[in-house]
């Protein structure tokens, strides 16, 4: 009553006027507590909730959630879908995401972020203060990109991209377009062929505007893809920002620009044929270039040496665990058993991983045999979007040399039969390695980290480079901040410092990625579908057992992950969990991966 009588001017926001009961679910009934009220203020609600009251509700009140995507870590997952919704319902009007900022704390001035529990302070709540999209020295998280993409003041719509149509959306409330100039480029594989300026741009707030590129269509070879990449610019310095700052970007892939073919774009280099010896130790395939060595009991490819310099740290092996998020569950919180009696997503996630066992797969029978027919393990079997240049390397069998067919079985927690891994390898003259992947999971592993193989490299593949999204980290529910290119930089680099240590670096949309030794040794891979990856120097194991990410220490040795498919993020730490569509269950899933070394100093590696 105070309120409303000192100042009756003001709109009241208070999330507890519609949760009477503490921590209680919020009260979507129409007017419900309006004297309290004036806007419908959720807590970390789910997508369909909000959407469902937008749909029936009869309350005019706006609906701003009061909190929801918790960033804790490596966050923020389905963003993209809560604001899909926000701009489809009127009365839906966005919302806060907690926090701003990591509230850690560095009393030594080194940056070693420090939280609850690290004082000798108790009782606490460990990390979970550590929830914002900046770190606490204000460097912004790789999730702000996805934030600032989504909520960008201007938008393209294609209206017909081969001859440059496209309209573009003022999505500001007061403002126009006179501060914004626009760039664009025509890509073909990342490589710019094209490009132009639109200086001035008109659109009054709410309102669109058409805009015409002068495209020439470009000469594209099978395989190739082609993108128009626009960036929103701007054009003065202002009270926030310098000029050149860049507002936004939008990018459109143009098939109409691509040419198609019918035969297999993946050139096999042509070598004298290398020498295959089988023993009861090894399978090598030796040639003037370099050696492939496969163990004969398991089948584990062993070694690859070129041009001198050996590869392998480590052999190729199934990997369905992750260092977890946050989200997937606080682990300073493991033994805790106030907070594992509590309904917070988190906790029960990773608890129910380790209880699985996941994270410790035992190999308990192996099967290996040498073939003497050449098939395709995988053969008219949908494993999701193809690539043109690598969807049909079963035409190429007849130019491979050698033929590995591989069972591993896999037990974790009480499951005898968890995992079943089938591998056909596919040995060819120049030394690629085809790798034919085929995974069986238990009906009772429904909620896996992720599918896919890993592996070290030798110290010195520093240099890094990828075809597919970029430039930052991307996850299946968290990539609408990313856009297609071709990206150059470390595996250092790629490491993200999240204060506890957690999964990070991963890049989705991956046509290939290629790691190098300087300018001596390299190594391509790629797949006949998009996939997922990350290229690192901690290993999964050492990112779980760490606290804090200034007690980690880098190893020599390059970690790559590749994956068919990663778990999305979700935002369980403190709300909804993961939505469906982006979890992995039981079932089959099929897969590949083509691994090529080459010498830097004269190859292009043939992408």
């Amino acid at each position: 009553m105070y309120k409303r009588q000192r100042d009756s001017s003001r709109l009241l926001h208070y999330e507890g006027a519609l949760r009477p009961e503490f921590q209680g679910d919020w009260k979507p009934d129409a007017g419900f507590n309006r004297f309290g009220t004036d806007v419908v203020a959720t807590m970390y609600p789910a997508i369909n909730d909000i959407v469902e009251w937008v749909k029936t509700t009869k309350d005019e009140r706006p609906l701003i959630m009061c909190e929801y995507s918790h960033a804790m870590g490596n966050s923020n997952g389905s963003l993209s879908d809560y604001w899909d919704v926000i701009r489809e319902n009127h009365g839906l009007q966005g919302g806060f995401i907690w926090d701003w900022v990591d509230q850690g704390l560095d009393p030594e001035d080194k940056e070693q972020w420090k939280f609850g529990g690290d004082f000798g302070d108790k009782p606490n709540d460990a990390n979970f203060c550590i929830n914002g999209l900046v770190w606490p020295n204000r460097k912004a998280h790789p999730a702000m990109h996805e934030f600032k993409k989504l909520v960008q003041p201007i938008n393209a719509d294609a209206i017909d991209l081969q001859k440059g149509k496209l309209e573009l959306l003022n999505r500001r409330y007061f403002t126009g377009f006179e501060d914004i100039l626009l760039e664009w480029m025509l890509e073909i594989d990342g490589d710019t062929v094209q490009k132009g300026i639109i200086k001035t741009l008109k659109a009054n707030p709410g309102q669109k505007m058409p805009i015409r590129l002068n495209l020439q269509e470009p000469e594209v070879l099978p395989g190739q893809e082609v993108y128009l990449y626009l960036c929103y610019i701007l054009k003065n310095p202002c009270k926030w920002a310098d000029s050149g700052h860049k507002f936004g970007w939008d990018q459109f892939r143009i098939k109409e620009f691509e040419k198609n073919s019918d035969r297999a774009c993946y050139v096999l280099q042509n070598h004298y044929l290398p020498n295959v010896s089988i023993s009861k130790k090894s399978i090598k395939i030796e040639s003037d270039q370099g050696l492939i060595s496969f163990e004969s009991n398991s089948g584990r490819l062993k070694q690859i040496s070129f041009g001198g310099r050996e590869f392998l740290a480590s052999s190729p092996q199934l990997n369905v665990w992750r260092a977890p998020t946050d989200n997937d569950g606080v682990k300073a919180w493991i033994g805790n058993e106030e907070k594992y009696s509590s309904n917070l997503i988190s906790v029960s996630t990773l608890n129910r991983w380790l209880n699985s066992g996941l994270d410790q797969l035992k190999l308990t029978n192996q099967i290996c045999k040498v073939s003497e027919d050449f098939t395709c393990l995988n053969y008219g079997i949908n494993n999701g979007p193809k690539q043109i240049r690598f969807s049909d390397m079963e035409k190429n069998l007849d130019q491979s040399i050698l033929q590995i067919e591989v069972e591993h079985q896999y037990s974790c927690g009480s499951i005898s039969n968890a995992f079943v891994h089938y591998i056909y390898w596919h040995v060819f003259q120049d030394l690629t390695v085809w790798m034919e992947n085929k995974v069986v999971v238990h009906e009772e592993l429904n909620d896996l980290p992720r599918i896919g193989i890993s592996f070290q490299l030798q110290e010195g593949f520093e240099e890094f480079e990828w075809f597919g999204h970029g430039p930052h980290e991307s996850y299946c529910d968290r990539s609408a901040g990313v856009r297609v290119g071709c990206f150059n930089s470390t595996v250092n680099d790629q490491y993200v410092p999240y204060i506890v240590p957690q999964e990070h670096g991963n890049k989705t949309g991956l046509r290939w990625i290629t790691l190098k030794d300087g300018d001596i040794s390299g190594i391509l891979i790629s797949s006949s579908s998009l996939f997922e990856g990350s290229v690192s120097h901690f290993s999964d194991e050492m990112l779980f057992s760490t606290s804090h990410a200034f007690k980690l220490k880098p190893c020599p040795e390059t970690f790559v992950y590749l994956d068919h498919r990663q778990r999305g993020l979700g935002t369980g730490s403190c709300g909804p969990d993961t939505l469906e569509k982006y979890l992995i269950h039981s079932g089959n899933y099929h897969f590949d991966y083509f691994l090529r070394p080459f010498d830097a100093r004269n190859s292009n590696k043939n992408h």
